[in-house]
């Protein structure tokens, strides 16, 4: 397998800026005991639960997998509201780094069977866009970071090689950037939105990058992980470790080092979909619980590795993602 460790090989094969919106200490993260189990915080936001969101307050938005629709909440788990209506069946959703805008996959019953197309919706519920429509199944979205462009997965249902495409406000239709060479998933695109990183199922434990631009993909490390997110800074990942029973974990470039973050806690709890917070600091995810539980979003500060294990606002939460 491809390894490649020098930063020179990753600078060239992958080009990240390294921005400047600041980034804490590893060395903090490494000094705390990596035992923690999933709880509750011993206190909560001091808010109450019918209280509005205050202007540019960061909340979570998810996908509920049984209403098929996209809602939102404060970070507490209080004032949940949908933001996407009954009439479309929503999922995947990805917000842009201002966290105003959520691009999503979603599906019509007036679509063919197995279609799906692309839509955007302001984190208040307005402004709902269809960006456009794809002849197939959606399975990953990843907003770029100013919304006006979007990666995402799509499958014909008479192939079983998924591609990668692009939806580039002002361009027609989407553009397919990665080819059937890979089986591309769990997409990530750094705060450039010039490369997006991805998994290949076909085997292995490879990190591949691809260009937003399209062309061949360049591999870079070799690490079992699934469904990641980049830091504001683009110089780490928050990512389930599937070499370490699914825990979660902090992926750093500089020295490809990892540093797990949370454990699943309870036997049989699986962890998911983490999101950096766009400001760093904080990174939010799912924890799947065993039958008969319903899961929990929950939200580690990246400092402390103090957990807020959200209320069960919802049987099948997907996907969370921070908005404002």
């Amino acid at each position: 397998m491809f390894t490649c460790r020098s930063d020179s090989c990753f600078s060239s094969a992958y080009g990240l800026v390294t921005g400047g919106l600041g980034r804490w200490e590893s060395s903090e993260l490494r000094s705390v005991s990596r035992s923690l189990s999933v709880g509750l915080l011993a206190s909560l936001l001091a808010c109450s639960p019918d209280s509005a969101p205050t202007p540019g307050e960061w909340r979570l938005a998810f996908a509920d997998l049984d209403k098929g629709r996209i809602a939102t909440c404060r970070v507490d788990g209080s004032h949940m509201r949908y933001i996407t209506p009954d009439s479309l069946f929503t999922q995947q959703p990805s917000a842009d780094s201002t966290g105003h805008i959520v691009i999503f996959a979603a599906t019509r019953s007036d679509n063919p069977q197995g279609a799906s197309a692309l839509y955007a919706v302001h984190s208040d519920g307005s402004e709902l866009e269809l960006l456009t429509y794809a002849p197939f199944h959606i399975y990953e979205v990843a907003a770029g970071p100013d919304g006006s462009m979007a990666l995402f997965v799509g499958r014909y249902a008479d192939s079983h090689m998924p591609r990668v495409y692009r939806y580039r406000k002002g361009e027609p239709g989407f553009t397919a950037v990665l080819g059937a060479e890979r089986i591309p998933l769990d997409l990530a695109m750094p705060p450039t939105g010039a490369n997006f990183l991805f998994h290949d199922d076909s085997g292995g434990d490879t990190m591949w990058v691809g260009t937003v631009a399209g062309g061949l993909p360049i591999p870079i490390y070799n690490f079992p992980f699934s469904q990641c997110s980049f830091s504001p800074d683009g110089l780490s990942l928050v990512t389930v470790d599937r070499g370490a029973h699914n825990t979660l974990a902090l992926f750093e470039f500089s020295d490809w080092s990892v540093d797990t973050l949370v454990a699943p806690g309870a036997a049989g709890a699986t962890l998911a979909d983490p999101a950096f917070h766009p400001a760093g600091g904080r990174a939010c995810f799912v924890r799947q619980e065993v039958d008969g539980e319903r899961d929990r979003v929950a939200v580690v500060d990246l400092n402390s590795l103090d957990i807020n294990l959200l209320p069960a606002v919802v049987a099948r939460p997907s996907r969370p993602v921070w908005v404002r």
